[in-house]
């Protein structure tokens, strides 16, 4: 489950407010832009205090989201969240690395953790003026980052990129586990989102979809009159 779109607009709201402030104590001039920081963990350590503060006020908000476990994360390692070209899966080489496959990158993802478990994200961006959120609460990348890592065996992974494939409504995940890639998907049903595989099985079932995908709905997506 997302975030609403009115909890995002207040977390985000309050993300600003935080930052109206100079640290002298002033309002910033109209050159300033206070939703931008200098550093990704500044980033995050505001929305952090924005978020608790949307919970603690907004009780009425269902997020399904612990405040407490909120408050007691920290921040994990960052995650690559890149976006899958479709053209290029539809003539995928299975052996082909996944980055081949990529259209470019559409944000990081610092997941808040506490223990084993992912309780929520947030969702960075970088522009010529800094760092900014652009999301938050994605549970379902939260939920799906707790079941890969929080698996028995899966503690030894690290450098976690995300991959959005167009059009099938999935994620991928990559790791490395031993210098070695290992992948994670809920696609098809036939994965289990706690199990590991590897690419070339991960390449080849999402091309499968992917040329089903374009022969039932390809016509309608070159005239623009597909929506999903």
């Amino acid at each position: 489950m997302r975030i609403s779109l009115r909890a995002c607009c207040l977390v985000l709201l309050s993300v600003s407010t935080l930052a109206c402030r100079k640290r002298d104590g002033s309002m910033p001039s109209d050159q300033d832009q206070p939703q931008h920081y200098a550093t990704p963990e500044e980033t995050v350590s505001k929305a952090k205090q924005a978020f608790l503060s949307v919970l603690q006020y907004n009780k009425e908000l269902n997020l399904d989201v612990d405040s407490a476990a909120v408050a007691r994360s920290t921040p994990g390692a960052p995650i690559r969240r890149l976006d899958v070209d479709f053209q290029k899966l539809l003539v995928a080489d299975p052996a082909a690395s996944f980055d081949a496959l990529v259209s470019g990158q559409k944000s990081t993802v610092i997941p808040l953790v506490t223990g084993d478990t992912v309780v929520t994200i947030v969702e960075l961006n970088r522009d010529d003026q800094g760092w900014k959120v652009i999301g938050l609460a994605g549970k379902d990348i939260a939920n799906d980052l707790s079941a890969i890592l929080g698996t028995a065996g899966n503690t030894s992974l690290t450098e976690v990129t995300l991959y959005d494939i167009p059009n099938l409504q999935t994620k991928v995940y990559r790791a490395k586990r031993n210098g070695a890639d290992v992948f994670f998907t809920s696609y098809p049903d036939r994965f289990d989102i706690r199990k590991a595989v590897t690419g070339p099985v991960v390449i080849a079932a999402l091309k499968a979809g992917a040329v089903e995908f374009q022969s039932k709905y390809g016509e309608a997506l070159k005239n623009q009159r597909l929506v999903r």
